[in-house]
């Protein structure tokens, strides 16, 4: 029994490659949480790539928050708990602020790089740079209220009583909060590196440090001194003047 030949135009047809799906980003804070911690990388090709990024903003916007309001109270406790929860209010309006105002920043620099993006996408990689350094520095925030501890409780370690033993932990203090928001500064960085060419984030990250540096000067006190509440106090001078004087006192010169 022979059997004859099928025509070319009835032989099946291999099965097509099925195309990877897009990837999406969560848009709940919880999963965003999630995917900030295990999969950054992952994360941002969603805000890139996927549909779905303005939907994410809200939910980064509050994680950036809430890890900027943790790291406050931290670092306000020790002017007592009004003091903190004043704190723990201005450290985010300082973070967010300070991104929205230099958003423009990174857009032109982008756009100079050969890489812009649509507002709603630059918007969401921005607040994801910005929810990992403070989710960061809210991890820190330990180490913060340990170095209030050591500094009050142990004194300043360099023969100083009574004001001057105040003033220079407190200084102390003031440089060791600086050195944790520049950990999670860095942190949030090198993500936003991984996306954006580094000379288009290079001007952006210093236009942050800068404005969000004079923002902490203009609603201080952030870093909570013992004594009475104070919200606000009159502005003067600036925020790096105060960084540098902070310095230039503890190492004596």
């Amino acid at each position: 029994m022979s059997s004859l030949p099928l025509a070319l135009d009835e032989l099946p047809s291999p099965p097509s490659p099925r195309s990877a799906p897009e990837p999406v980003a969560p848009t709940d804070p919880r999963g965003l949480l999630e995917a900030l911690l295990r999969d950054g990388a992952g994360l941002s090709r969603a805000l890139v790539d996927g549909p779905g990024a303005a939907a994410a903003v809200p939910a980064l916007a509050l994680l950036a928050a809430g890890g900027a309001a943790l790291f406050g109270l931290a670092i306000g406790v020790q002017g007592g708990l009004a003091q903190a929860l004043v704190s723990g209010v201005k450290l985010p309006l300082i973070v967010l602020g300070s991104a929205a105002s230099t958003l423009p920043v990174l857009h032109v620099s982008c756009a100079q790089a050969g890489r812009a993006l649509a507002p709603e996408r630059l918007s969401a990689l921005v607040l994801q740079a910005v929810a990992t350094a403070t989710v960061t520095m809210a991890g820190l925030a330990p180490l913060a209220v340990v170095t209030w501890l050591t500094f009050s409780l142990g004194g300043d370690g360099g023969g100083h009583e009574g004001t001057d033993a105040a003033f220079y932990a407190y200084r102390r203090l003031v440089l060791a909060t600086v050195a944790v928001g520049g950990v999670g500064g860095l942190v949030g960085a090198l993500r936003l590196w991984r996306v954006l060419p580094v000379r288009a984030t290079l001007p952006w990250i210093a236009a942050l440090g800068l404005v969000g540096l004079q923002l902490s000067w203009l609603l201080r006190p952030v870093i909570g001194m013992p004594g009475r509440l104070v919200v606000l106090r009159p502005v003067q001078g600036s925020g790096l003047h105060e960084v540098l004087s902070a310095l230039a006192a503890v190492l004596g010169v």
